[in-house]
């Protein structure tokens, strides 16, 4: 057969323009096939078995066509007919599709090799996994740590597994009475496993193989040791480990039961991380650093070497501004690697990035809403992660919100009882709620979690102030002090609450004792303390329980010549305070001076809602000050319409009332201040609530009711039992008014 007389027949054939239609439905059905491969998390495969069939299917094509059209293959048409050829087709996509749903199904229901883990009842879904630090016999402790954190940062874009945290491997640690720093080794990483109740641990080797290195990784059962899944990847220079670990850690995660879209649809490891080794090194020792052994000073400065490595690297400049913010350093500090995060954010996981907003939004531009914007979007995807769930929380409790705070704490403890924040947050909301039972329950859980721990005492303590069991709470708090794992804050915490019983109960040269102690404490661990570290204290003890005025006023203007206060201190309400002060004092001109300058300094800053409202409490105590009673009853008003007031405010209304000559009112609201429960009481509890037992007791003798003015004198004089000499008269003066009632 000649050339021309084949063309001829191809053409007779239409054979160029099958091909040109063909290409083109080939070219839909691959487009067509990758949308659904992508959409429903089918194995990569299934596009290669599309390609497959199409490339089978043109020469069927062709030939159908050459023999349709030849009035000489009888024999051979008879065979390859359309019909036939489209039922070839047909089947051959048939056993396509069969095989891509076989391969689902036994993924989906766990049968045999290909079944998921989850889906076999291996693992549970959100599983908490342990990832134990890699080995290298090699000794290369710089790709042995880049290769550990970036297992890290690429498991924790799973919705379907729950990475446990560095801070709950320290806790772990301590409580086996190891070093929070030592090294997760395989043996000891089994050890906290089964200790913390946790079934799966991610180990893994890295081997060198002449120039190249075998990156090994395998998820181990905790109590038997029994490998349920391995891979191991070989890369022949350092810039192919970070992908490797992204294949590696793809393929254990669809392993473990992750949806085939959910994993495509996560960024590349390299990208949402750094292609720096050194980089991801050293934010890996950073880490170690920060949250295992509490050093914050070296872990700060290993971040900074990791963004001179990369200084694209997001996480690293998340966390530095994250550290110095936790740490309570200065705005600049870290409001500048917050800003440069925020920019970066492209480059972070989903979950980091939303959590880097939620930072920037709270922190630096004091946007409440859309920090919890950014944290309800982790939850959407991640509905179970503590991070968001314990943050989100913490702003609920800002604005008020005890019940969705408590709501929020309490899921976070159910996944984790681990973590000792979740329990004492918790437990803080519980309080505030006046749920005691429940907040007792909690401790219960805490105590048998925890039995060691410095904070159990803590808790007990605050429960008992709620009892008004005071002996309690001073004997707790004097165990936390001496206790020897108590840290330095803890240590300092317990000291403020000593002081603070020690003045309720009239025992103000005690209290200036323990005052003392907190200084000597933090100037001995080296903990950041203000010029005005114990001063205000002083200053409210004069004003409220000595009623020395004069010596208050001048104790302040004292403090403020020596210490000049910076305008940079507006963030911590600096000027406010000593607003307050003077107000508290009646200087109210002094008090309005500081107001006006605060007023200078903040213009158009957007403000923390904790700052607008201080300065509000400021001007409303301005008010009282000047007669202005009605101004001060509407701000106190607005407070107390909320669901649970505190305490200070139902105190500042009957305080209002008692200027107004409303006994009746004045005692409502002394005795509902009474009653109320808060976790952040200390002014209150300190200052105002022996005030208000004095005050009550004159109160009900004066609207005639003997029985209960009888009952606050004897509490009165009774909580004042052992009060200083100085204060004494009045304690006689309370039971001479008790003997003397009718």
């Amino acid at each position: 057969m000649t050339t021309t007389s084949f063309w001829t027949r191809l053409r007779k054939a239409r054979v160029p323009e099958l091909l040109g239609v063909y290409a083109g439905g080939s070219f839909a059905v691959l487009q067509v096939g990758d949308i659904f491969i992508q959409r429903l998390g089918l194995p990569d495969w299934t596009f290669f078995g599309l390609v497959v069939l199409l490339i089978v299917g043109l020469p069927a094509m062709v030939v159908t066509a050459l023999v349709q059209s030849s009035e000489r293959t009888q024999r051979l048409g008879s065979l390859a007919t359309w019909k036939n050829t489209t039922l070839l087709g047909i089947g051959a996509s048939l056993v396509l599709v069969l095989a891509v749903g076989g391969f689902m199904a036994a993924r989906v229901l766990g049968i045999g090799p290909l079944g998921t883990l989850v889906a076999a009842g291996v693992l549970d879904r959100e599983e908490a996994i342990l990832i134990a630090d890699f080995q290298a016999p090699t000794g290369d402790d710089l790709l042995v740590g880049a290769v550990t954190e970036a297992f890290r940062i690429d498991f924790e874009q799973s919705p379907m597994i729950r990475v446990v945290s560095p801070g709950a491997v320290r806790e772990g640690l301590i409580r086996m009475q190891r070093p929070p720093d030592s090294s997760l080794t395989p043996e000891l990483a089994r050890e906290l496993a089964l200790r913390e109740g946790i079934k799966a641990i991610l180990m893994g080797e890295i081997n060198r193989a002449g120039t190249s290195s075998i990156i090994s990784v395998r998820l181990v059962a905790a109590d038997t040791e029994e490998a349920l899944v391995s891979f191991r990847e070989t890369v022949s220079d350092s810039a192919g480990v970070i992908p490797a670990v992204d294949r590696l850690s793809n393929r254990m995660r669809e392993r473990i039961g992750e949806s085939l879209r959910s994993i495509r649809s996560g960024e590349p490891l390299e990208q949402v991380s750094t292609s720096s080794l050194l980089a991801l090194r050293r934010y890996s020792q950073a880490l170690q650093a920060i949250d295992r052994e509490r050093d914050f000073d070296a872990g700060i400065a290993l971040l900074e070497e990791a963004i001179a490595e990369d200084s694209t690297f997001a996480m690293a400049w998340r966390k530095l501004g994250v550290t110095h913010l936790n740490d309570n350093r200065s705005r600049e500090q870290w409001e500048v690697p917050l800003t440069r995060a925020y920019e970066l954010s492209d480059r972070l996981t989903e979950r980091e990035r939303y959590l880097t907003r939620a930072n920037y939004h709270s922190a630096v531009l004091n946007d409440v809403d859309g920090a919890m914007r950014a944290y309800r979007n982790i939850l959407d995807t991640y509905p179970n992660d503590q991070t968001a769930l314990n943050n989100l929380a913490t702003l609920h409790a800002g604005r008020g919100e005890r019940e969705e705070a408590a709501r929020l704490f309490r899921r976070a403890l159910e996944l984790d009882s681990t973590t000792v924040i979740y329990y004492t947050n918790l437990l803080n909301q519980e309080v505030a709620l006046g749920e005691i039972e429940a907040a007792e329950g909690t401790l219960a859980g805490l105590r048998a979690r925890f039995p060691d721990l410095a904070v159990v005492e803590s808790e007990t303590a605050n429960l008992a102030l709620l009892r008004a069991d005071y002996d309690a709470v001073e004997a707790s708090m004097q165990r936390v002090f001496e206790h020897p794992r108590a840290g330095a804050g803890e240590r300092v915490n317990s000291l403020w609450t000593l002081a603070g019983v020690a003045t309720l109960r009239g025992r103000l040269g005690e209290a200036e004792g323990y005052i003392d102690q907190v200084l000597d404490v933090q100037e001995r661990e080296g903990m950041s303390t203000g010029p005005g570290i114990g001063f205000q204290f002083r200053v409210l003890t004069d004003l409220t329980i000595r009623g020395d005025t004069a010596r208050a006023i001048q104790s302040v203007e004292d403090f403020l010549v020596e210490n000049p206060i910076p305008d940079e201190a507006y963030l911590e309400g600096a000027h406010l305070q000593a607003a307050a002060l003077f107000a508290q004092a009646g200087e109210v001109e002094r008090a309005r001076d500081f107001v006006a300058e605060w007023e200078r300094i903040v213009e158009g800053e957007t403000l923390a809602e904790l700052l607008v409202e201080t300065e509000a409490s400021v001007r409303a105590l301005i008010a009282l000050q000047t007669g202005d009673l009605e101004g001060a009853l509407a701000h106190h008003q607005r407070k107390v319409a909320e669901p649970r007031p505190s305490p200070e405010e139902l105190f500042a209304i009957g305080e209002i009332h008692r200027r107004l000559g409303n006994p009746d009112s004045t005692i409502v609201y002394f005795e509902r201040s009474l009653e109320a429960t808060s976790p952040d009481q200390g002014f209150y509890l300190s200052f105002l609530r022996a005030q208000v037992l004095e005050q009550l007791g004159r109160l009900w003798e004066e609207v005639g009711d003997p029985v209960r003015a009888r009952e606050y004198h004897l509490h009165f004089a009774d909580l004042w039992a052992d009060a200083d000499a100085e204060l004494q008269p009045r304690v006689r003066a309370a039971r001479d008014r008790a003997e003397a009632l009718p």
